[in-house]
């Protein structure tokens, strides 16, 4: 079934662009481990960067793992888990669901995957440029 889902729009090119920057791609998730083989085939098969997938882990395991890790940023749609990483990671993205809206302290929140890919190009003159050459060739 995960092999059918459909990513969200801009979400590979978005994490493809940190990847390029040197940023390590880490996916943390609460999916069941025998999730595994087949999250990461559909991560390779929509194009996804990952230097590390990690499945089966209960919410207070995912939040150990992500503290390990240091992340510069985290993409997160869980409000448990948000909540216990705002303002202790960066820059916490929280994909906007309404089972989620209660959550606004020290997250950044979003909609779409374009939103985080605008914004990263805004912040950078040099993948803004990047961006207008691409776009001349197409």
């Amino acid at each position: 079934m995960l092999q059918k889902v459909e990513p969200f729009p801009h979400a590979a090119r978005a994490l493809g662009i940190l990847a390029d920057l040197g940023y390590r791609i880490a996916y943390i998730s609460s999916r069941p481990g025998d999730a595994l083989f087949n999250t990461v085939r559909w991560l390779q098969v929509n194009g996804f960067p990952a230097d590390q997938v990690v499945t089966g882990l209960s919410r207070e395991s995912k939040l150990n793992t992500v503290r390990e890790l240091g992340p510069a940023i985290v993409f997160e749609d869980d409000p448990v888990v948000a909540a216990s990483l705002a303002g202790k990671v960066p820059a916490l993205w929280l994909k906007d669901w309404p089972y989620n809206r209660k959550i606004s302290q020290g997250v950044i929140r979003f909609k779409s995957w374009q939103e985080i890919f605008r914004a990263m190009i805004s912040s950078n003159p040099e993948l803004a440029a990047a961006e207008l050459a691409t776009r001349k060739d197409e």
